[in-house]
Parts: C-alpha cells; sequence; structure tokens
C-alpha cells in the first residue's frame, strides 16, 4: 500500500508541470512588457494644412528588419499614442482622359457690316461640369479655310483663342472645326468668324472654239466662280478632364548584396545564389554575355524557418542576335516571398555554360496609409521578433479612398535605434517547448520526479518484506 501511495503522489506530482509551463507563460508575457522595437525613423509630411490621407512606402533598411508579414510596424505620434494604419502595395496609375460634350444654349446670330459673322451662346445656365476648354462647330462645308477668333461672352474684349478652322479634303482627308481654349471657367462665348462666304472654283472647265473658214480662230476656256455660304449646323461645347486610374502593383529595383557563380557538372547546370535583403521580389533579371542562347531556368528560395529550398519561379532565358536583329528575355518572374537568399539553376544540358556577370532584383512597395494631422508629429518604429499582428480600426481610411482621396507621399528620415515598448503576447505551451531552456528545466524537473520516486519506492521494499515475513510466521 505504501508503494501504491508512493506512486500516486509521483503521478500528482507530474500534474504540476503543466501549472509550471503556465506559470512560464505567464513570466514570459510580463517579460514582453519590456521589449523594444529595433528600429525607428521620422515620418515627415507633404506640406498639408489639414488632415489629409498620407502614405508612407517601406524601403529595404524596413524590409531587411522586418518579419516576414510586416506585423512588426508600428506608427507612434507626439504623445505616444498609435496611429492606426492601412498596410497595402503601393500601386501604379495611368493617366485617362474623358470628354464630355453639351450642347450650345442661347445661340444668337450676327452679321456686322465689316463682313463678318458673330455667333453668341453660353452652356446654359444649369451647367455643372467642369470647365470648358474647347468648342467644335459642326460644318457640312467641304474645301474651306476661316479664321475664327473666340472672346469671353461677359468681357468681349478678352481674346480666349484665335485660329483657322479648315477642311482639305480636295488634297487629303485633312480637316478640324474644333478650337481649344484655356478652360478658365468661361461658359459665355462670343465667336468672330472673318468672311464666312467663300469662293470656290469649279472643278469642270467650259472650253469654246471659233472657226473661221474651216480654220480654229480661237480657244476660250471659262470656268465658273461659285460663292459658297458658311452654315453652321451645332456648336458643342466640351471639357476634357484627366485622372489617375490603378495601372496594377508598382515595382521599383531593389539592390543585390551578392551573387555566386557554381556549376554542378553532374546536373549539367549552372547554379547561381543571390543574398538579398528581405525584400518582397517579384523578378530577378540576369546579365550575361553569351550570345544566341535559349536556357530553361528555375527559381528557389530557401526558408530558413523549415530548412529547406521552395520553388518560386521558373522560366527562360534567351538571346538571339543576327545580321543586326535581336532579342533577348533575361528576367525571370518570382512569387513573392521575403528571405534573403534565391537560387537559380539554369538548364545548360550539353551546351557550354552562360557566363553570368550580373543579376538585378525588381520588386512590389508597400506603403502605410494613415490620417496624417499637420499639428502633431510621428515615426515609425520597426524590427521585433515576436509581435502579435495588429488589429486597427481602418474604416475612416477605407472611407476617404472611397470618396476619391488620394493620398500624399510622405517621407521617412534616418534610422535611430527605438525606445518604443512593444506588447508581446505569452508563448503558448508549444513554444515553451521549443524553447532549449525551457525543455531543459522539463527534462530535470521530470527526471528529479522520476528519481525521488524511484528512491521512496527502494526505501519501501525492506519494510514490505518485513511485514510479509510476519504475516508467514503468524
Amino acid at each position: 500500500m505504501r508503494l501504491l501511495s508512493t506512486c500516486i503522489g509521483g503521478i500528482a506530482a507530474l500534474w504540476l508541470v503543466p501549472l509550471w509551463l503556465g506559470g512560464l507563460a505567464a513570466s514570459a508575457s510580463a517579460a514582453g512588457d519590456e521589449l523594444r522595437f529595433q528600429s525607428a525613423r521620422k515620418i515627415d509630411l507633404p506640406a498639408i494644412t489639414r488632415e489629409e490621407l498620407v502614405a508612407v512606402p517601406l524601403d529595404a533598411a524596413v524590409y531587411a528588419a522586418t518579419n516576414e508579414a510586416l506585423s512588426d510596424l508600428q506608427i507612434l505620434d507626439k504623445e505616444g499614442h498609435v496611429v492606426p494604419y492601412l498596410l497595402r502595395p503601393q500601386v501604379q496609375t495611368k493617366l485617362t482622359r474623358t470628354v464630355r460634350s453639351t450642347r450650345a444654349q442661347d445661340v444668337t446670330l450676327k452679321l456686322p457690316e465689316d463682313g463678318t459673322l458673330e455667333l453668341r451662346f453660353s452652356a446654359g445656365e444649369r451647367y455643372d461640369g467642369p470647365n470648358p476648354n474647347g468648342l467644335t462647330l459642326s460644318i457640312p462645308l467641304r474645301d474651306f479655310e476661316f479664321r475664327v477668333q473666340v472672346f469671353d461672352g461677359a468681357d468681349e474684349t478678352r481674346l480666349l483663342a484665335e485660329t483657322v478652322i479648315f477642311d482639305y479634303s480636295r488634297y487629303m482627308d485633312l480637316r478640324e472645326t474644333s478650337i481649344r481654349l484655356p478652360g478658365d471657367g468661361t461658359t459665355r462665348f462670343l465667336v468672330r468668324i472673318d468672311s464666312p462666304t467663300s469662293k470656290q472654283k469649279s472643278e469642270l472647265k467650259e472650253l469654246t472654239h471659233q472657226f473661221l473658214e474651216g480654220k480654229r480662230e480661237r480657244i476660250e476656256e471659262r470656268q465658273s466662280v461659285v460663292d459658297r455660304s458658311l452654315r453652321i449646323d451645332r456648336v458643342m461645347i466640351w471639357a476634357e478632364t484627366e485622372r489617375e486610374d490603378p495601372d496594377g502593383d508598382a515595382t521599383v529595383d531593389y539592390p543585390v548584396n551578392s551573387f555566386e557563380v557554381t556549376q554542378n557538372p553532374e546536373q549539367k547546370e549552372t547554379i547561381v545564389t543571390i543574398e538579398a535583403n528581405r525584400e518582397p521580389i517579384t523578378s530577378l533579371t540576369l546579365e550575361s554575355s553569351a550570345r544566341n542562347f535559349h536556357r530553361n531556368a528555375v527559381v528557389d528560395v530557401f526558408r530558413p524557418q523549415r530548412n529547406e529550398w521552395a520553388r518560386v519561379g521558373m522560366g527562360s532565358l534567351s538571346r538571339f542576335t543576327f545580321q543586326g536583329k535581336s532579342k533577348e528575355e533575361m528576367t525571370l518572374p518570382v512569387q513573392s516571398d521575403r528571405q534573403n537568399r534565391y537560387r537559380i539553376e539554369i538548364v545548360d544540358r550539353d551546351n557550354s555554360p552562360l557566363p553570368i556577370t550580373g543579376v538585378k532584383a525588381r520588386g512590389r512597395v508597400h506603403e502605410l496609409v494613415f490620417i496624417a494631422d499637420p499639428a502633431n508629429l510621428y515615426e515609425l518604429h520597426f524590427g521585433a521578433d515576436r509581435i502579435s499582428p495588429p488589429e486597427y480600426d481602418v474604416v475612416s481610411i477605407h472611407q476617404a479612398l472611397a470618396t476619391g482621396a488620394t493620398p500624399l507621399p510622405g517621407k521617412t528620415g534616418p534610422v535611430v535605434a527605438s525606445s518604443a515598448p512593444i506588447e508581446a503576447p505569452a508563448k503558448t505551451f508549444k513554444e515553451l517547448l521549443n524553447d532549449p531552456v525551457v525543455l531543459g528545466a522539463v527534462i530535470v524537473l521530470l527526471v528529479a520526479l522520476l528519481g525521488f520516486g524511484l528512491y521512496s519506492a527502494g526505501r519501501r521494499v525492506p519494510d514490505m518484506e518485513d511485514e510479509e515475513a510476519g504475516a508467514h510466521s503468524r
């Protein structure tokens, strides 16, 4: 019975291990309050006079110090308060032009004694579009040329434009009846056209032959000239606007620390090992002095967490140069994976290895978008081994972007040491067991408990034998 009670006591002691691990987790959480970010950078705001959206791009220095998920980024204001931000890939834009047209209203016509034609019109009292910056006259006439002046309808002495409208279709398909305006907000116009009546020679000639006694005395050649009046069917007022539309993720060049070229004769491959700085690389470009080749290649990345190489891209390298014609493709696409080491395996087969003379990297850019106050100061803190992913309230930022607000570009200053604390999460039991110090302590504790149990059991064995001998003697 004593042996049984000793074993039960040892088993009960084992239940203290989870409680002890829980205490270690709590102490680890308390110790996490004393952690600090590695680095900090001052955020330089653009010239703003009110609250604006500001976008701060991340660069190589930030990528080199942050974790793979970019969860160890924090913006603090001058009071040390956390500022919510939206992390997103930077987007490149393209310029899109659109034209909005409206028919002229309140049109009046006047023929002054100087032989000109005057048109007065406006965009209408209810016009609420962008500032007009052009007019188009709809003229059915062909083969003409007229000089046109456009004045401000509210101030007839202010000249807005002076040009020539024309149609040269007799000679070639060339026609222009539009007039570009400065777009200064004018919506009432006076158009003056010089000599609205044009003369046009007939394309047919009339020939008259006079004969006297069977002999031709003379030939008369006549060509009619027709006066043609200018007719304007309608006048269109148009406004040309420009906007920037998204055109995919923006990419920039990233520096490569070093690269090494080796040969694998057994596999007939050329291997290029590249050292980077954890940037979000999306393509690798090789430089070579070779000509006229085509090689298949794959790209692997080394993931230290799993201690293995993983495939992140494949493609082909080629260059063609012959008789002044050339074509090449030396860029391999890469699935963005923020690691330090990349490996390119070039399949040579029985061909001579390619001489690799350089490597270039290109990748995406992330940016932090936040609402900035011109009266406040901001710092970016980054770099931490263990930190919980932030869960910020960014609804206001999304709403501002939905209204069409464009973030203004911000900049970051030099890298300095950070003094901002980190509220690190408590370690899980799995993380504690993977900690060599904790794992060693657990093993020592279990060995001590087992040794104590065996020692106690050994001391009880003689007493049990004496008790059994006494029972037999009775």
